[in-house]
């Protein structure tokens, strides 16, 4: 519980939702809680917060039969266990290390560019489709707009379609969001005009 007010998954966690329909508000454990580690960067894209993880594999069992790489494995033993980077390798999934984020159902694997950015309250989603290469992947773009100010994207999560990209992105085409906030960049038709005058 003092997790999900500064947690970037609050608002779509799965465990979150069932706490609030099924849940006591107390806890009945009665034994310390295991402290584990908090921010541990595993990857240039996601960081793992050990003891918001709930132990369902879904990042491991996607490193070894989706990606066949093997970064993320189960540590430990016991009520100590937990995920973690295997020995001596770094989360990069070949190119597809953002979908442990998407997959994750609690927010145990985070964006660190996404981090503390936004509630997911305020943003709005936008269905869209990837220009980096000839694919042409389907993704929503999370985007935040305030009064006066240039909307921003915020993040890119796959979406769905089992003929084109099934359910993952790559790492280019989730992060290369980041070139159209680039500053300079053309945004109306005006600005496009007098870059071809130049």
């Amino acid at each position: 519980p003092l997790d999900c007010p500064i947690c970037d998954q609050a608002g779509e966690c799965k465990l979150q939702q069932y706490a609030f329909l099924f849940g006591p508000s107390s806890s009945s454990m009665e034994e310390e809680k295991v402290q584990l580690e908090k921010r541990k960067v595993v990857g240039p894209h996601v960081v793992l917060d050990q003891e918001r993880c709930i132990s369902c594999t879904r990042c491991v069992r996607f490193c070894e039969e989706v990606t066949g790489t093997g970064e993320l494995a189960m540590s430990h033993r016991g009520h100590h266990s937990c995920v973690d980077a295997a020995e001596g390798k770094e989360l990069t999934a070949r190119g597809y290390s953002g979908n442990v984020v998407d997959m994750c159902p609690v927010g145990a694997l985070t964006n660190r560019d996404f981090r503390f950015e936004s509630r997911v309250w305020d943003l709005q989603a936008q269905d869209t489709t990837c220009t980096l290469c000839s694919r042409g992947c389907n993704m929503t773009a999370d985007w935040r707009g305030e009064r006066g100010r240039r909307p921003e994207i915020k993040r890119a999560r796959a979406r769905r379609n089992p003929g084109v990209n099934a359910s993952w992105i790559c790492d280019e085409g989730r992060y290369g969001y980041q070139q159209a906030m680039a500053e300079g960049r053309p945004t109306d038709v005006a600005g496009a005009a007098d870059l071809d005058s130049a």
